[in-house]
């Protein structure tokens, strides 16, 4: 794997753990759990049995990693900038596809005659 990967899977993997000892009491060493010495299978092992959406998408992050695709957003496929990953490893759509969905989404939920009182 090459290092921006081996780079970005740990800042997920770090995440993933902060978000499990908050939210679950995970009770692993974060040193083992960060560094990679933990294998996709372990992880899905620990995760398996939590139905929670943000582990979902850290889980979705890792993936991407492993597919190459990672660090690009899945509506335009351009790149994701710096920040918002740093902000959110997870990412995974830029903020002009974001708004064009929200635009398209709010577009398909307005009534055909809003104005119109029968």
């Amino acid at each position: 794997m090459e290092a921006r990967n081996l780079t970005m899977r740990r800042v997920i993997l770090s995440n993933l753990f902060e978000y499990l000892k908050l939210n679950y009491d995970f009770e692993r060493p974060a040193d083992s759990f960060v560094s990679g010495q933990i294998s996709d299978r372990e992880i899905d092992i620990v995760l398996s049995y939590k139905s929670d959406h943000r582990l979902g998408e850290l889980r979705e992050a890792l993936a991407r990693v492993e597919s190459g695709t990672y660090g690009y957003c899945i509506g335009c496929k351009r790149p994701l900038s710096r920040a918002d990953l740093e902000e959110d490893p997870a990412k995974r759509i830029c903020l002009a596809c974001e708004e064009s969905f929200k635009m398209c989404h709010q577009q398909a939920h307005t009534p055909l005659f809003a104005g119109s009182a029968r």
